[in-house]
C-alpha cells in the first residue's frame, strides 16, 4: 500500500528559484566569490548560494549560465562565420650582393 507521502511527493511543487542579484567579491589568494541572492520566497540568507571562481573564464562561463547570452563577438563562432588566421609577414628580401656589416 502506498504512504501518504508517496501521494503528496508527486502533488508539491515549489517555486522555482530565480536569482535577483551576483555579488562578486575577490578573495585574499586571488579567487572571485559569486553570492547569488533570489527572489521571494528563496530570499533569506539560507537560500544564498555562494560560488568561488579560480580564474575569470569560469567566471565569464558562470555569468553566462545564469544571466544571459553573451554579447554579438562574445559567443562561439557559428559554421557561416569564416575563421581568419593571421600568418607571419613574409621576410625581407636582402639587397641582391650586398654582404651585412658586421655589428649590425
Amino acid at each position: 500500500m502506498a504512504s501518504i507521502y508517496d501521494s503528496l511527493k508527486d502533488k508539491a511543487t515549489a517555486p522555482k528559484k530565480s536569482i535577483k542579484s551576483i555579488t562578486h567579491t575577490k578573495s585574499h589568494n586571488g579567487h572571485t566569490i559569486s553570492v547569488h541572492k533570489h527572489h521571494p520566497p528563496h530570499d533569506h540568507e539560507m537560500h544564498d548560494e555562494t560560488h568561488t571562481h579560480s580564474n575569470m573564464a569560469d567566471l565569464h562561463s558562470h555569468l553566462e549560465d545564469h544571466m544571459g547570452t553573451p554579447n554579438a563577438g562574445e559567443g562561439a563562432p557559428d559554421a557561416n562565420t569564416p575563421q581568419l588566421t593571421a600568418s607571419p609577414a613574409p621576410a625581407p628580401a636582402a639587397a641582391a650582393g650586398a654582404m651585412p656589416q658586421a655589428g649590425m
